[in-house]
């Protein structure tokens, strides 16, 4: 009981346990990627105050720390302040007639000068005494704003077309460079926006602008630079909530925030999904607690019933085994949370079902929310402890000996049916499932876009539990009449081991049919839990070599032949209607470790046209069948024939076109079709219909609406075209020469993605983009959501088969015990200690047995159906 306790703990504890610590090391390296991406600094947290008054200004930035940037809770790597006049004029100070005017404006930066190299002369210094300011600026601003060192210069206003007014004189006392661009100081683009801006001290700014109606502050903006690296995974939600709070007031804005609102809603769906698959386990762990403190009471029930004849009252009795339970559960509760930190180790170490490699750990703390779960887990485990002997509690001293002397009652789940209801629960989920997944066919919807049943997330494991009921409500019938039927056979050849084995497996008792229910459960939610974790890794490396095509896909970087007529014609390159360079098509063919290299033409804005009716945004795939059959990914089952036979059409007639399903119903087999792309009038194809396809390589018949036409993704191109039509790149080739098209490659076996990379930069092949499949797929198995996946299905399997052990030699370990008295009756009539384990083993069998082979069974109907 105590081992099932810590197991129960262990497990609820690890689930938010390793949700937070897998989305810990995804939000770090995401945030990584971002800083390289985009440049920005993932931990600057600015807010700007535009258009108010000076006053203002300086009571926000008294408050600044204290009332805004504290509330982030992340230590600061660095800090400034930012302010910006509005724009003015600079004049020479003796300014000629044809010297025009250029437009600038005055900002100060605090600590600047720890950030910057002098290149000539000194930094500005405070003299309240005199009316010129002195001021520095970048190199790049004094050749922009034509300014020269040691000048003085007059800020202007023009008031209207004939009158200008001099705000002040500012001197250029020096000219600097930065130390390094890439320091977190200038985020934000603030050594860009020094190009056209002269650099001023604060309490210059302060002077110039104070009672000047000509020149005001436009803007102030701290900026804080947090150390993103300490952001923990728990604390995001409070950080986007103080954000949005401040933001109601201030223009606030922290560069990682959008990032960290992805990771939450995702971690919404890896909790979930990791609490469905481990639903299963829970229910084991339930029943084993049930089983292993029913058996426990049932050899106390004597001792119970002699305290109460002696006058012990029920909840007396009952508060023994609430002192024992909870001791077990205050150590489940201590220690199940240690145990969930190791089990969440071998979670982040799954590569796949039952596939540990090596990995960084995770960064896995045990937290007050975890002890939480902990708690839950123990309170469950008390109650289903508690359950029997509540029940024992109950009975006077006679009550046990007339129980002991009647046959066995029906359990409460047989008169009240559970059985059947849970079965109609179950078949109630799969009709709704069908009716979601038929829902998403027929309207392209994401799944995320309907509304989810909560029986959804449990009908596979309700099945197997009703099943298992229901194989119990039949065993009594059905097998001891197959045992009886085999004792009638032998009836009096039968030895005394067997007759006494099939007579009192007849006889099943309740206790007999709880182990087998158990042992069902168990075999049957492994099964389950093993074919769910192949079928989702299964599809998942499917889908990936299905959308990418080849193990490797180039997209060749084409050029615009010059002088050609097509090359004239308006639009992009990247316009069909262009005559483009054609890519070194042999450099390909002869890369080595190379099996095979075809050419794919594709364009997704075509126009399909027929007797009577015409198709917009069809997208084209132009192939060269032989080639392409031998090197492109397909899986069998997905056509009604082998691709072979829809290739082999298309090389004996080159002029054919296979169209996708959802065209079946505006063109049919035979038809004349012309296809015609691009904005050349000469891009038009006359094509015969000869075969209909519900999927290809690549072709995705329920596209995602919200996917922008052709955008780039992980695994190549999103396609936002439902419809497709294949044709002959020869034939493609020989009405328009010049085509652009993709390089498909097919690796030979042990040959490395690098080993094709390597060789690409060696023969100096221009690329625009590359797509490996294999590196697709270690980037999905990397995802939290699959790791998680395979982490728990693993982790469960395991533990579930041991708790299957577990229980199954306490159960007979306990029962051997209840019939110590029985088995000294046997050997007092003679029989030999070889033939008292005889009767147990041939117990086992017929009971153990029958029911593992209906734990398979099951779990495998189970997995076909769900």
């Amino acid at each position: 009981l105590l081992c099932g306790a810590i197991l129960a703990s262990a497990i609820f504890s690890s689930i938010p346990m390793y949700s937070n610590a897998m989305f810990q090391r995804m939000l770090i390296k995401d945030l990584e990627l971002m800083q390289k991406d985009t440049t920005k600094y993932p931990g600057t947290y600015s807010v700007e105050m535009i258009g108010k008054s000076r006053e203002d200004y300086q009571k926000v930035d008294k408050i600044m720390y204290s009332k805004y940037a504290s509330e982030i809770s992340l230590p600061i790597k660095d800090k400034t302040a930012v302010i910006i006049t509005d724009p003015f004029n600079i004049e020479e100070e003796r300014k000629t007639e044809d010297e025009r005017s250029i437009t600038s404006s005055i900002a100060a930066y605090r600590n600047i000068e720890e950030y910057i190299d002098l290149l000539y002369g000194k930094l500005p210094k405070n003299n309240k005494e005199s009316d010129i300011y002195e001021v520095i600026v970048s190199q790049k601003a004094a050749k922009k704003l034509a300014l020269i060192l040691n000048n003085t210069y007059k800020l202007t206003k023009t008031i209207s077309r004939f009158e200008t007014k001099t705000i002040a004189k500012v001197k250029i006392v020096g000219i600097f460079t930065y130390k390094d661009e890439n320091d977190v100081y200038w985020d934000e683009g603030n050594y860009r926006n020094l190009d056209n801006r002269i650099v001023m001290l604060e309490s210059d700014v302060e002077r110039i602008t104070e009672n000047r109606e000509l020149l005001k502050v436009y803007s102030m903006k701290w900026m804080y630079f947090f150390d993103y690296y300490e952001l923990k995974f728990e604390n995001t939600r409070k950080i986007i909530t103080t954000v949005y709070e401040q933001r109601l007031s201030m223009r606030v804005n922290l560069n990682l925030i959008d990032i960290a609102e992805k990771y939450l809603s995702r971690q919404n769906d890896l909790s979930m999904t990791l609490w469905i698959l481990t639903l299963p386990f829970i229910v084991i762990i339930c029943f084993f607690t049930l089983m292993i403190s029913g058996l426990i009471i049932k050899n106390d029930e004597n001792e119970i019933s002699v305290l109460k004849s002696r006058g012990a009252g029920t909840y007396q009795i009952f508060f023994l085994y609430i002192i024992q339970s909870l001791v077990m559960a205050g150590i489940a509760f201590i220690m199940g949370p240690i145990l969930g930190k190791s089990i969440c180790r071998v979670m982040g170490a799954s590569n796949g079902f039952m596939e540990l490699v090596s990995r960084k750990s995770l960064p896995i703390k045990i937290t007050a929310e975890i002890y939480q779960f902990s708690l839950l887990a123990t309170a469950i485990f008390v109650v289903f402890v508690l359950i029997p002997a509540f029940r024992a509690c109950r009975t006077s001293i006679v009550q046990y000996k007339r129980k002991k002397n009647t046959e066995n009652k029906r359990a409460i789940w047989e008169k009240i049916f559970l059985d059947i209801i849970v079965l109609l629960v179950s078949g109630y989920g799969l009709y709704k499932f069908s009716d979601r997944q038929n829902v998403l066919h027929k309207t392209g919807a994401s799944g995320q876009e309907l509304q989810i049943d909560p029986i959804l997330y449990m009908i596979s494991t309700l099945f197997v539990i009703g099943i298992g009921l229901l194989f119990l409500r039949l065993y009594p019938w059905l097998y001891p009449c197959l045992i009886k039927g085999i004792f009638q056979l032998g009836k009096n050849r039968w030895n005394s081991v067997l007759y006494y084995s099939l007579v009192n497996t007849r006889r099943i008792e309740n206790n007999a049919r709880f182990i087998m229910l158990f042992i069902i459960l168990s075999i049957s939610f492994g099964v389950l839990s093993s074919n769910q974790a192949r079928t989702i890794n299964q599809n998942t490396e499917d889908k990936i070599r299905y959308e990418v095509g080849a193990d490797v896909v180039l997209y060749p970087y084409s050029r615009v032949v010059p002088n050609s007529p097509m090359s004239q014609v308006e639009g992009s390159p990247s316009d069909s209607g262009v005559l483009f360079d054609e890519a070194p098509y042999r450099k390909y063919q002869n890369l080595a470790g190379v099996e095979g290299v075809t050419r794919v033409f594709e364009e997704g804005n075509a126009l399909v046209k027929g007797n009577s009716f015409g198709l917009a945004d069809v997208r084209i795939l132009g192939i060269v069948p032989h080639e392409f059959v031998k090197l492109a990914w397909f899986r069998d089952d997905l056509l009604p024939f082998h691709i072979n036979r829809y290739m082999n059409i298309m090389t004996q007639s080159p002029a054919s076109a296979l169209l996708s399903k959802d065209m079946q119903e505006k063109f049919d087999l035979g038809d004349r079709i012309s296809i015609q792309w691009g904005k050349h009038k000469e891009n038009t194809l006359l094509c015969k219909v000869h075969g209909f396809i519900d999927y290809f390589p690549t072709y995705n018949p329920y596209p995602d609406n919200n996917v922008t036409f052709a955008s780039e993704d992980l695994n190549g191109l999103k396609w936002k075209t439902k419809s497709l039509v294949v044709v002959n790149f020869s034939t493609l080739q020989s009405k328009v020469p010049g085509l652009r098209y993709n390089i498909w490659i097919k690796k030979k076996p042990g040959v490395t993605d690098g080993t094709i990379n390597d060789q690409l930069i060696e023969k100096k092949l221009d690329i625009s983009r590359i797509s490996f499949a294999n590196q697709n797929l270690i980037r999905q198995k990397n995802d939290p959501l699959l790791q998680g996946t395979n982490g728990v299905l693993t982790m469960c399997f395991i533990i579930t088969m041991l708790v299957t052990i577990v229980g199954y030699l306490i159960y007979w370990l306990l029962s051997i015990k209840g019939r110590t008295l029985r088995f000294g009756i046997f050997r007092a009539m003679g029989m030999s200690i070889r033939q008292v384990t005889m009767i147990l083993i041939c117990e086992q069998v017929l009971i153990t047995v029958s029911a593992i082979i209906a734990g398979f069974f099951i779990g495998n109907v189970a997995s076909d159906i769900f």
